[in-house]
């Protein structure tokens, strides 16, 4: 089954075999890409991926590019540390007595909990074969990477890591009285990268009163929540192969 994946890759080639390569010195590159992303660690659930390029041309062989791809990737074996706490108050007459509180702890197991992770690459690319149809090349560069839990209300999380990558660019057509050329992207890219999704946030959920003639005793509730496994650096990287289009203007 594994020597099937060869076939498109082979008819590519042949048909790469039709079409010309220009001189990309000053010229703009538009990509859309999709493919899947292994994460390296097991903390992710590795799946598809789709995203995109700009890159600029200054020579031949020397570019730089701004990648971005999205992944939304299953969080593995944690759970949420509730801790409630009840504090009264008694004010009589004036004066105002602490009457105790109360805690209770909870323990929430959470399953197909989903970051969304979008990590955005700045790169500098070099290009081998310019004068050729199959044009292999080497890209590497930061990163900048997004993350959320959708199912959680705090903000995205934001961190930073590198990226490397290789492939292979195959010109198929020119276009527009030879003022594009189109092209196929074979992409194969390593990210690294890592972003704690530990929260530890309070919100005061109630405050309500109780009152008689002489005395009147306050409650105030609050709910501090805790995600207790991920208090850890999660990985975010990992391995990606695509395949994208790309169009050179």
């Amino acid at each position: 089954m594994r020597r099937n994946y060869w076939i498109p890759l082979l008819l590519i080639a042949m048909l790469a075999g039709s079409a010309f390569s220009d001189d990309m010195t000053d010229k703009f590159g538009l990509e859309i890409s999709g493919g899947w992303y292994h994460p390296e660690f097991s903390q992710l659930n590795g799946g598809i991926n789709y995203g995109g390029s700009f890159s600029y041309h200054f020579l031949p062989w020397l570019y730089a590019e701004l990648r971005a791809s999205v992944f939304k990737r299953e969080i593995l074996d944690f759970d949420v540390q509730r801790r409630t706490t009840t504090k009264y108050k008694i004010i009589e007459r004036g004066q105002v007595y602490m009457a105790g509180s109360e805690t209770l702890d909870e323990h929430f197991n959470f399953d197909n909990i989903k970051a969304r992770i979008a990590p955005i690459d700045i790169n500098i690319g070099f290009s081998f074969l310019n004068d050729s149809k199959v044009n292999p090349y080497i890209s590497l560069g930061g990163t900048f990477f997004d993350a959320k839990i959708d199912e959680l209300p705090d903000p995205n999380i934001t961190a930073f890591g590198f990226n490397a990558g290789l492939g292979t660019e195959i010109f198929l057509a020119s276009l527009f009285e030879d003022r594009a050329n189109l092209a196929i992207v074979i992409d194969g890219r390593y990210h690294w990268g890592e972003a704690s999704f530990g929260l530890d946030y309070t919100k005061k959920s109630c405050n309500r009163y109780f009152m008689s003639s002489t005395m009147r005793m306050d409650v105030d509730e609050y709910v501090n929540d805790k995600l207790k496994d991920l208090d850890d650096e999660i990985d975010l990287g990992g391995f990606s192969g695509s395949l994208g289009l790309k169009l050179y203007f």
